[in-house]
């Protein structure tokens, strides 16, 4: 009988273990249901897509340029050319350039040189800078073309060996490049040529303007224009 009674005992206690185990594992914020774990999953994994999908959307392609040199083929390359001259954007949009004379890419473009720019500002610009960045055309190492990109989505543009050579106007804006509107990033591409043979037989490389809809628009054939005019 007294046996009979702790094994009863040794159940019951058993199964209150269980009820607890049970009840603590429904508690908020321990452990979630299938159904509400799986929604936050997708959930999680249709942001992440959506972030990779905008990336890709502004990304360059080939097919969609609207200014490009005839029967060229464009192709996505990535390149830094660091040469000696810093360009600091201030949280107010404004900006201001200063140059390592030591740099030594900076000795190869400016050998006669002695100016020493600290903290100059940039001004002539038609609205506010959302970025800047530094443009290399050709296959030899020479001064680039900066570029910034504006908040309503144009393009101003400022030589840089006009800037440490010139005398007058050499931190002014050279002023918006024609036909570019809506531009949300640049992008460093190759351009290949082929003979009639569709065989390549050279090439360079060049920086297009991405707008919002995918198109691009190479900077060099652009500025080279403006400037010839």
């Amino acid at each position: 009988m007294k046996n009979a009674v702790i094994v009863i005992e040794t159940i019951c206690i058993i199964g209150l273990l269980i009820v607890c185990v049970n009840f603590y594992n429904r508690l908020p914020g321990e452990v979630y249901p299938n159904e509400s774990f799986q929604t936050m999953k997708e959930a999680k994994t249709e942001d992440a897509q959506n972030a990779s999908n905008k990336q890709i959307m502004y990304a360059f392609d080939g097919n969609k340029m609207k200014v490009k040199i005839d029967d060229a083929i464009y192709e996505d390359v990535r390149y830094d050319s660091i040469e000696g001259i810093s360009i600091i954007l201030e949280e107010d949009g404004k900006a201001t350039v200063s140059v390592m004379p030591d740099n030594e890419v900076y000795k190869i473009l400016y050998p006669d040189t002695e100016v020493d720019i600290q903290n100059e500002e940039l001004t002539g610009f038609d609205g506010k800078i959302a970025s800047v960045y530094f443009a290399n055309f050709g296959n030899e190492i020479a001064p680039c073309k900066i570029l910034f990109l504006m908040e309503d989505g144009t393009v101003e543009y400022m030589d840089s060996e006009k800037m440490i050579k010139g005398k007058d106007q050499k931190y002014v804006s050279e002023g918006k490049i024609g036909g570019l509107e809506n531009i949300v990033h640049f992008e460093n591409v190759a351009v290949a040529f082929e003979d009639e043979n569709g065989e390549r037989e050279g090439g360079t490389l060049t920086i297009v303007a991405v707008d919002q809809n995918g198109d691009s628009y190479d900077l060099d054939q652009l500025i080279n224009n403006r400037e010839e005019k």
